[in-house]
C-alpha cells in the first residue's frame, strides 16, 4: 500500500517529560508506521498559559494512514498518556501530538496541515528545521523562519544533548551485549529467544550439549565438577570474545556463571586451579551493556526443570539451587560499576499467562532507555528489583 510523509511534532510538560516522549516514538512506531528520523530534544518555557516547560522534539512518519486516520490515533495515544483536554485555552499535558504537515494541503472543521499557528512557535521551528531543512511553509522557506523566530526574545529554547530513539528495534541494536542470567530453570533461554526473534537480534545461548562432561557430573559431581567446570568455561569464553563488542546481541549467560557455579561444585585446591583460569579470562572481556538476574521461588524453578525434560536435571538437589540463587545475588552486590537490573518472575502467575512475557521486556526496555541516556551522562544504572504486571 502507498505511503506518505508526515511530520509531526511531541511535547510533554508534566510528569517523566523524556519518559513519555520516547514512549510515544515507541507507540508512533508500533501503530502509525516507519520514522525515519527523529529530532534532537529540545526545552522551552510553556507558550499561552503559566506552567512548567516543555520537553519537545519533531519526527518524519512514513504512513499508509490518512491524514484524518492519523489524528485520531494521536490523540487516542494521547489520551492513553493521560492527557485531558481543556474546552477553552491550554494547560498541562504529559503528551501533546500535533500534526504539522502531510503530503498536501488538508483542510477540514477538525484538522488543518499545515498546521496553522507551527511558523510562531519556535519550538516547532527549531526541532523541524534540524530534520527536514528543506521545508518551505506558506511559501517561505523553513530556515527563514526560524531566523525570524531566533529574534523573538519571548521563546527561549534550549538544546538537549539527550537523543530519542526511533522504534524499540532501534533501542536494542543499540544496546551492547544485554545479558539474562539467573537459576537453572528460571527461564533464561525461553525469554532470550523470545527476544531475539521479535527485534532480530543475534543471540547467544549456552551450549550444554557440546558439555561432554556434564551427564557424568550429575552422576558423580565429586569426580566430574572440575573438568565440567573448565569446559564450561572455556566455551564461555571463546564465545563472548567474538561477540563482546557487537550491539544487538542478547545472551542467556556471562562469563561470571563459571565461577558462581565453581564456587558451588569445587573443593577448595580445585577452584584454586580454575580460579586462575577464570581470572585470566575475564580481564580480557567488557561488561555487559546491561546484565539481567532474573529470580523465581524454588517451586516455579522445579516446575520447570521438570517440564523441559533433561534427564540428568530431573533428580537435582533443591538446596543446590538455593545455593546457585544466593550465588547471584552476592555476585551482583559486588559489581559496582555493572548496569544491573533484578526482576522477580514470583510476582507473575505462570509463563503461560498471555502478558508475562510483554511485562519483562517491558521492564528491560525502560531500563535499557535509562542506561542510553546515563551514557550520555557517564553515569551507572544501579539494582533495580521487582515488576509490575500491565
Amino acid at each position: 500500500m502507498r505511503t506518505s510523509t508526515y511530520y509531526i511534532g511531541i511535547g510533554s510538560n508534566e510528569g517523566d517529560r523524556l519518559l513519555y516522549l520516547q514512549k510515544a516514538l515507541f507507540s508512533i512506531s508500533d501503530q502509525l508506521g516507519i520514522i525515519q528520523s527523529v529530532s534532537s530534544v529540545y526545552e522551552s518555557p510553556a507558550l499561552g498559559f503559566e506552567g512548567d516547560n516543555f520537553l519537545n522534539a519533531c519526527l518524519e512518519l512514513e504512513s499508509e494512514f490518512t491524514p484524518e486516520r492519523l489524528l485520531q490515533v494521536c490523540l487516542e495515544l494521547e489520551k492513553s498518556f493521560g492527557r485531558i483536554r481543556v474546552e477553552k485555552g491550554y494547560a498541562n499535558r504529559p503528551l501533546d501530538i500535533d500534526l504539522l504537515m502531510g503530503p498536501t494541503e488538508f483542510n477540514t472543521p477538525s484538522l488543518e496541515l499545515p498546521h496553522p499557528r507551527m511558523n510562531n512557535r519556535r519550538f516547532v521551528i527549531e526541532p523541524l528545521c534540524e530534520i527536514a531543512p528543506h521545508l518551505e511553509i506558506a511559501n517561505q522557506s523553513i530556515k527563514e523562519v526560524r531566523k525570524i523566530l531566533e529574534k523573538d526574545q519571548s521563546q527561549p529554547i534550549t538544546k538537549s544533548k539527550t537523543s530519542l530513539l526511533r522504534s524499540k528495534k532501534e533501542l536494542w541494536h543499540t544496546s551492547k551485549n544485554v545479558v539474562l542470567e539467573g537459576c537453572i530453570g528460571v527461564g533464561k533461554s525461553t525469554l532470550c529467544k523470545a527476544i531475539a526473534e521479535r527485534y532480530e537480534l543475534s543471540s547467544r545461548y549456552e551450549r550444554f550439549d557440546k558439555n561432554p562432561y556434564l551427564e557424568s557430573f550429575y552422576k558423580d559431581p565429586k569426580a566430574y565438577a572440575l573438568p565440567v567446570e573448565l569446559h564450561f568455561l572455556l566455551d564461555r569464553f571463546d564465545a563472548l570474545k567474538t561477540s563482546q563488542a557487537a550491539e544487538g546481541l542478547v545472551s542467556d549467560y556471562h562469563l561470571s556463571k563459571s565461577l558462581l557455579f565453581a564456587k558451588n561444585n569445587l573443593n577448595e585446591i580445585d577452584f584454586e586451579l580454575f580460579n586462575r583460569y577464570y581470572r585470566w579470562g575475564e580481564r580480557l572481556l567488557k561488561a555487559p551493556g546491561l546484565y539481567v538476574l532474573l529470580e523465581n521461588n524454588l517451586d516455579r524453578i522445579l516446575e520447570n526443570i521438570k517440564k523441559r525434560g533433561r534427564i540428568y536435571e530431573q533428580n537435582i538437589d533443591p538446596e543446590y539451587l538455593k545455593s546457585i540463587t544466593k550465588g547471584y545475588q552476592n555476585f551482583i552486590r559486588r559489581q559496582k560499576r555493572w548496569n544491573i537490573l533484578v526482576i522477580d518472575l514470583s510476582l507473575l502467575p505462570s509463563y503461560e499467562d498471555p502478558n508475562f512475557f510483554e511485562a519483562v521486556i517491558e521492564r528491560i526496555e525502560d531500563t535499557l532507555l535509562e542506561v542510553h541516556w546515563k551514557k550520555q551522562t557517564k553515569k551507572t544504572t544501579r539494582i533495580k528489583k521487582g515488576l509490575t504486571l500491565f
